[in-house]
């Protein structure tokens, strides 16, 4: 729906805009005569009226536009003996102004999404489920322009970006070994992080990071569920992210949906952790995350880890959605938005409505 806000810019937006409103008032003054006195029917006085009226509201609309002269013309000379069809002319007008208005805020909307997934960008939902389904719909806009890895959690991505082109890759068919500029760091925080995920050695994620060898997660001694975990994360061999995305634009979909809650939290944060390896990114991470953005009591140490990550998406850009709880993070990102929770949104998507983090709910980082 369109807001009287949103209308209001359109009408006034101007001097042009400003002219057209005076010359349909005038238009409507002249008219109003007419309307008022339906009979008895003074032709000359009459046609001196809905003429002045229909130049005025012709001039009126032709600033905004161009007017149709053959629904036009035949309207304003019923207008003769039916004065108040002249007003359909002004009420098929406004009907048009709002399409345009309508289609102009979606283009902005796209325009502004774009430049907005060259930045940091945390988008909060009511669940998990909005949050992974909204993280396709930005998937779908923004590939149309760049490359874009996308996490699917929920596994219908492929159906929904048919327009796109798209490469699905399962966590094990990609390498996530490439350390970039971050060199031995890079290892150390994957390490942590997954071992914060998995409750496994982080000396021995860190090993199987630097070595590609899988086998050594074959080892007993490593604690389940950490243990199936990791394997569903890291196979024999693989692709690097650069190497399996598309080659102009479109998606990578990273199918997590077969993972359990933190095997799909850990494939998104080795994604994200991935892409900031490159220090010439030219294509941008959306994803769902949960834990440990959300987890109050993830120790310090993690919690540092993510502020860095959070910071580092800013070089090429990095989009995450979760859910209210982390809000906790909400300094760290360039962009913090809310989903389907104003009226006024400041961009559309599909169904849903992007709006900005209200005050009262904005939370002290941790």
């Amino acid at each position: 729906m369109i807001s009287l806000l949103s209308l209001l810019k359109r009408i006034f937006r101007g001097p042009e805009g400003v002219l057209s409103l005076l010359l349909l008032i005038l238009g409507f003054l002249f008219l109003s005569v007419e309307v008022v006195r339906i009979w008895p029917v003074r032709m000359p006085q009459r046609l001196i009226n809905i003429s002045i009226a229909s130049i005025l509201f012709y001039l009126g609309f032709r600033i905004r536009g161009n007017v149709d002269l053959r629904y036009y013309v035949p309207l304003a000379l019923g207008s003769l003996l039916f004065p108040p069809l002249l007003l359909l002319t002004f009420i098929s007008t406004m009907s048009i102004s709002k399409d345009e208005v309508r289609e102009e805020d979606e283009r902005q909307s796209e325009q502004d999404l774009l430049s907005l997934s060259f930045k940091s960008v945390l988008t909060v939902c009511k669940s998990v489920g909005l949050a992974s389904s909204l993280a396709i719909s930005l998937a779908s806009l923004i590939s149309t322009n760049r490359r874009v890895i996308l996490v699917d959690w929920n596994g219908d991505a492929a159906d929904r970006l048919k327009n796109a082109e798209i490469r699905i890759a399962r966590p094990e068919e990609l390498r996530f070994s490439h350390a970039g500029g971050l060199g031995p760091s890079y290892y150390m925080t994957a390490s942590l992080l997954l071992s914060y995920l998995s409750g496994v050695n982080p000396s021995v994620i860190s090993e199987v990071l630097k070595t590609g060898d899988v086998s050594l997660l074959d080892d007993v001694r490593i604690p389940e569920p950490g243990r199936s975990l990791l394997r569903q994360l890291f196979g024999e061999d693989g692709s690097s992210l650069h190497e399996a995305l598309p080659e102009v634009a479109g998606v990578l979909i990273i199918d997590a949906s077969r993972l359990s809650t933190a095997g799909k939290d850990a494939i998104s944060l080795m994604t994200l952790l991935q892409s900031v390896t490159y220090e010439r990114r030219d294509f941008v991470v959306i994803t769902p995350l949960l834990s440990p953005l959300t987890e109050e009591r993830a120790p310090p140490q993690i919690k540092d880890e993510i502020r860095w990550l959070i910071s580092s998406l800013r070089r090429g850009g990095g989009i995450i959605t979760s859910i209210e709880d982390s809000l906790a993070y909400s300094s760290e990102f360039d962009v913090v938005l809310v989903c389907d929770e104003c009226e006024d949104p400041i961009y559309r998507l599909d169904s849903y409505r992007l709006c900005p983090l209200p005050v009262r709910r904005a939370r002290k980082g941790v």
